[in-house]
C-alpha cells in the first residue's frame, strides 16, 4: 500500500460489493481497489475484467496481500463476525456493510478484536447522510418544533426486488432466509435505528417490538414495528415493511410548537406545521461518498471517525432488543442487555 493511498480489498462481490464498495474504492480520492475476494468464479472474472485488480477465492489469501490496508466486507450478515475478526487479526482496517453483525454479542467481539489489534472498524451507515434525515435533523436542532417528544420513522414499500436482491451465483433470495441474516429488521432497522439514535440526545431506555412474516418468507420478518422510549421520557417508532401497498409518512415528528411530516416521495419532501401555518422546507444537500471520504480522512490525515464503534454497538444493541422483545412479547430494557 502506498503512503498516499489506501489499498482496499472488497470481500463479497455481490450487489453491494460490485455496486458500491468496488466503485467507491476505485474512484474516491485516497483509495485504490487492489483486490476482490468471492467464492464464485464468475464474480471474480467480472471484477478482474472491470478493474484489473487481484482476485481471490480464499479470504486468508487476500488478507495476506500486503497491499490491502482496508477490508470492505459486503457479505451476508451471518459471515461478518468471523470475517471482521480475521481482518483485525491480520492488521487490516475494517469497513462492514450493514447490518454490522447478527447480534449485540457479535458486535462487541468484533469491536474488541479491532481495538486489540489497533485498527479502525466502522460500519457502512450511509443513510445517516440522506437528504430527508439531514433536513429533519436540522429542523429539530434549530428548534422549529419546540421541544420534540415523539418521532416516527418508516420505510415501507411493496416490491419483489427486496426478496430477490442477491446475485444468482450465490443465492438471489438470501435476504428472506434466516441462515444468512435476512429479514426487514436486519435490513432496515440498521438504517432507521442508526438514524434515530443519532437524532435523540437522550439515552435509549426500552424497546417493545412486533415482527410479522406474512408474504415473502416464513423464515424471517417482512414487517416490523418497534416502540422506543428514552431516558428523557420521549418516544419514537421505527417501522419497516415490504408488504405496504400504500404507505404512511417517511417521518412524522411532534413537538410542543410544531409538527413535521415528510412524505415518502423518493426524494425529500419535508413540511413543517406551526401556529404560523405550513412551510415546505428546502432540503439539506447531502455530501457525496461520506463513508469512504471519512475513512480516508481518518487514516491519511488523522481525522475523526464518523460512524464510531460506540454508535455501532448502540445500533446492534437496539436490533437485539427488537428481536428479543418480539420473541418474549415483553418490553426489553437496556439494562437487560449489558
Amino acid at each position: 500500500m502506498t503512503t498516499d493511498k489506501i489499498g482496499v480489498g472488497v470481500l463479497g462481490y455481490g450487489k453491494v460489493g460490485e455496486g458500491y464498495h468496488a466503485p467507491m474504492a476505485a474512484t474516491v480520492e485516497g483509495f485504490e481497489l487492489v483486490a476482490v475476494c468471492d467464492p464464485a468464479e464468475a464474480r471474480l472474472t467480472a471484477a478482474q475484467k472491470q478493474y484489473g485488480c487481484a482476485v481471490y477465492r480464499d479470504y486468508e489469501a487476500m488478507l495476506a496481500d500486503e497491499r490491502v490496508g482496508l477490508v470492505a466486507i459486503g457479505t451476508p450478515p451471518n459471515m461478518h463476525c468471523d470475517q471482521a475478526i480475521a481482518a483485525a487479526q491480520a492488521g487490516k482496517h475494517i469497513l462492514v456493510d450493514k447490518p454490522f453483525s447478527m447480534n449485540y454479542d457479535e458486535a462487541k467481539r468484533m469491536v474488541a478484536a479491532a481495538t486489540e489489534a489497533g485498527v479502525i472498524i466502522t460500519a457502512n451507515q450511509n443513510r445517516r447522510w440522506d437528504a430527508d434525515y439531514l433536513t429533519v435533523k436540522k429542523v429539530i436542532e434549530e428548534g422549529l418544533l419546540g421541544n420534540v417528544y415523539d418521532r416516527e420513522s418508516r420505510w415501507m414499500h411493496f416490491t419483489e426486488n427486496w426478496a430477490t436482491y442477491g446475485v444468482p451465483e450465490f443465492d438471489s433470495r438470501w435476504r428472506v432466509k434466516r441462515q444468512y441474516g435476512g429479514g426487514m429488521v436486519y435490513d432496515y432497522a440498521s438504517h432507521l435505528g442508526d438514524q434515530m439514535l443519532r437524532l435523540v440526545s437522550s439515552p435509549l431506555q426500552s424497546v417493545y417490538a412486533d415482527l410479522q412474516s406474512r408474504i415473502w418468507s416464513d423464515e424471517v420478518d417482512d414487517h416490523f414495528r418497534a416502540e422506543l422510549r428514552f431516558a428523557d421520557k420521549t418516544t419514537a417508532i421505527l417501522e419497516a415493511s415490504n408488504n405496504a401497498r400504500q404507505t404512511l409518512p417517511r417521518w412524522y415528528v411532534v413537538g410542543d410548537r410544531g409538527t413535521l411530516v415528510s412524505q415518502p416521495t423518493g426524494g425529500c419532501d419535508v413540511h413543517v406545521y406551526t401556529d404560523e401555518g405550513e412551510s415546505v422546507l428546502e432540503p439539506v444537500q447531502p455530501p457525496a461518498n461520506v463513508i469512504y471520504t471519512n475513512i480516508a480522512d481518518v487514516l491519511l490525515r488523522g481525522g475523526e471517525l464518523a460512524v464510531k464503534p460506540q454508535h455501532i454497538l448502540e445500533t446492534m444493541r437496539l436490533i437485539s432488543m427488537i428481536f428479543r422483545s418480539a420473541q418474549e412479547g415483553e418490553v426489553i430494557y437496556v439494562a437487560d442487555m449489558d
